[in-house]
C-alpha cells in the first residue's frame, strides 16, 4: 500500500495539476531550506489520516472526536499545515526559534489566527530532550522529517533519543511517518533503528526529497565503487547526487 501510494504517485507528479494547498503553500510566509516536497508530504498525510481512521474503527474511544497528529520536528509546519487541511488538531516542536515563530506564520497565513489558537500548538522544544513526563493516548499518530543526509552520523544519536521520547508519549499500535535521507553509510540503517526505539516498520519507500527531479551531472558518470575507491573518506557524495529520501511507515510497537 505504502508502495503503490508513493511511487505510483510520484511518477504521476509531474503530469499532474498542482493542489489548491500547494499553490497557497508555495506562497507562504515564512520558507525554509529543509522543508518536505509538499507532494510528498500530502501522500504521507493522506497514509496517517487513512490509519488513524482505521484505528478508530477497530479500536473506538474518546479520542475519535479530537484526531491529533504530533510533529517533534516540525520546520516550516509542512506537515501541520496539511493535517489541518484534514481536521487534525496539530502539535509541533522544532528547537529553532525562528522556525517555530515561522510555523505560526505559515499557518495563521493558511488558516487565520482563530483556526490556529483552536487546533494548533506550536512550541520551542527541543524534542531529544525529557521535558516532562506526557500522557499516553492524547496523539493519534506522528510525522517528523528527521535530521539527517551529510551530518547524518552527528544526528544519530539525536535522532534516536527524539524516537524513544516521542514512543514514551504514545499508546501501541498509533501510527507514524518518519522522513530520513537515504545514506550510503554502513553505520546507518534506519530500520534498525527504528525497532530498536520501539517501531514496528510496516513499509518504506523511497523518492527524490525536492520537486522529483534530479540534477543532470557534467561529469562522466562513474560506479559508485569507482567513486568509494578515489573517495574513501566522503561518505555522502552518492547521496547528494540520488538525493534520495526514505518514507517509513511504522506503529508504536508493544513495549519490552
Amino acid at each position: 500500500y505504502l508502495l503503490k501510494c508513493l511511487q505510483e504517485n510520484v511518477k504521476q507528479t509531474s503530469a499532474s495539476p498542482k493542489s489548491t494547498f500547494s499553490k497557497r503553500w508555495s506562497k507562504r510566509p515564512f520558507q525554509y531550506s529543509s522543508a518536505i516536497n509538499v507532494a510528498v508530504a500530502e501522500m504521507v498525510i493522506e497514509i496517517l489520516s487513512t490509519l488513524c481512521s482505521y484505528q478508530a474503527s477497530v479500536n473506538p474511544g474518546p479520542w475519535d472526536a479530537k484526531m491529533t497528529l504530533l510533529d517533534p520536528t516540525c520546520g516550516s509546519g509542512t506537515f501541520l499545515a496539511l493535517a489541518m487541511e484534514k481536521g487534525f488538531h496539530v502539535e509541533g516542536y522544532d528547537c529553532n526559534p525562528s522556525a517555530v515563530a515561522g510555523t505560526l506564520r505559515n499557518l495563521e497565513y493558511m488558516y487565520s489566527i482563530e483556526n490556529v489558537t483552536d487546533y494548533a500548538k506550536v512550541e520551542v522544544r527541543d524534542s531529544s530532550m525529557r521535558v516532562h513526563k506526557q500522557q499516553s493516548g492524547s496523539v493519534s499518530c506522528v510525522v517528523s522529517n528527521l535530521p539527517w543526509g551529510r551530518n547524518s552520523v552527528a544526528y544519530l544519536e539525536e535522532n534516536e533519543k527524539i524516537l524513544h521520547l516521542v514512543r514514551e508519549q504514545i499508546p501501541t499500535g498509533t501510527p507514524c511517518a518518519f522522513i530520513t535521507r537515504q545514506s550510503h553509510s554502513a553505520i546507518e540503517n534506519p530500520s534498525l533503528l527504528f525497532a530498536r526505539t520501539g517501531y514496528e516498520v510496516l513499509g518504506q519507500a523511497h523518492v527524490p526529497q525536492r520537486d522529483f527531479l534530479l540534477p543532470t551531472a557534467r561529469k562522466k558518470k562513474v560506479k559508485p565503487t569507482e567513486v568509494a575507491k578515489e573517495n574513501p573518506v566522503d561518505d555522502f557524495c552518492i547521496e547528494e547526487r540520488s538525493n534520495q529520501c526514505i518514507i517509513t511507515i511504522a506503529t508504536a510497537s508493544e513495549r519490552q
